[in-house]
């Protein structure tokens, strides 16, 4: 009488079966094919929660009362909409870019410079609806302090740079800072390199003048001078955004090519070999999308 096989025999034949090699070669390419496909779906469709907590409803009607109208005349605002919550994980602002939305803390309300929130995420959306003209400039831009946030990634460092750019150039709520807006300007370049393009680029749009804002403006001008080609194109590709009343028409969300699309050319700009093997694994997805006749 032949002896029974081994429970880890057993399983072992299964594993190494054809039936089971097709199953999972299958479900390989399932995942390869329509993997980035779904969560493409995910980021433009579905990863948009609205808001509805009480404390965030009185939180959004405080900021937007007190909120200074020059934010539309600088960064567009994205046309999945702004939405506030009562906890935003522990931040004050998130970007959803594929939704092309924010969400917004109620705490928000209580920073300092409340507006350079806002921008800060604007920020994010300018990032990722026009990677080409930032990630050129970007490119030439010195490494942040490690101490700051800045030092995250690229990502962080440009929505920091206009974040840090408003906190020069809006005058302070109820306190009164430290040193002058010349002085701070200096000391935020050497903390984040390019603060000082969002610094000149402010200055052209906001309706309240700002203080020192002539020597300000040579002193941007001036730190910016070897990046000024990189900083011109970039403002040339969002003007074409704008509108007549100064304000700019929003991004739109974007479709799931698009999404896909963005995640290759993200890819592509940063450059390390692991973005080298995304950009060429998401291929496929496209092919599916193009045959599928989207």
């Amino acid at each position: 009488m032949p002896a029974t096989p081994s429970f880890g025999a057993r399983v072992w034949r299964v594993l190494c079966s054809r039936r089971t090699r097709w199953v999972l070669r299958s479900t390989s390419l399932g995942v390869i094919l329509f993997g980035p496909i779904a969560l493409a779906a995910w980021d433009v469709h579905l990863a948009r929660p609205e808001a509805a907590e009480p404390f965030a409803a009185v939180a959004a009607a405080d900021y937007r009362s007190r909120r200074s109208p020059d934010v539309d005349r600088l960064l567009p605002e994205g046309g999945g909409g702004t939405y506030f919550y009562d906890d935003l994980h522990g931040n004050l602002g998130e970007a959803l870019l594929d939704a092309a939305a924010i969400g917004l803390s109620g705490d928000v309300r209580e920073a300092p410079w409340p507006e350079a929130v806002e921008l800060h995420e604007r920020a994010h959306l300018l990032q990722a609806f026009l990677p080409e003209p930032v990630g050129r400039l970007m490119a030439r831009m010195p490494a942040p302090a490690a101490d700051t946030e800045a030092a995250d990634n690229s990502q962080q460092h440009f929505a920091e740079m206009a974040e840090r750019a408003w906190q020069i150039v809006a005058p302070p709520g109820d306190f009164c800072p430290e040193g002058t807006p010349v002085e701070r300007l200096l000391e935020a370049e050497r903390l984040v390199p390019g603060t000082a393009g969002f610094v000149a680029w402010y200055l052209r749009h906001v309706t309240r003048p700002a203080e020192d804002g002539e020597a300000l403006a040579a002193l941007a001008s001036q730190l910016i001078a070897s990046t000024r080609a990189d900083w011109d194109a970039l403002w040339e590709a969002l003007e074409t955004r704008r509108r007549p009343d100064g304000s700019f028409h929003p991004w739109p969300p974007r479709t799931v090519r698009e999404s896909i699309d963005r995640q290759r050319i993200e890819a592509r700009l940063r450059g390390r070999w692991i973005d080298r093997v995304v950009d060429i694994a998401l291929a496929p997805s496209l092919l599916v999308l193009s045959a599928a006749g989207y």
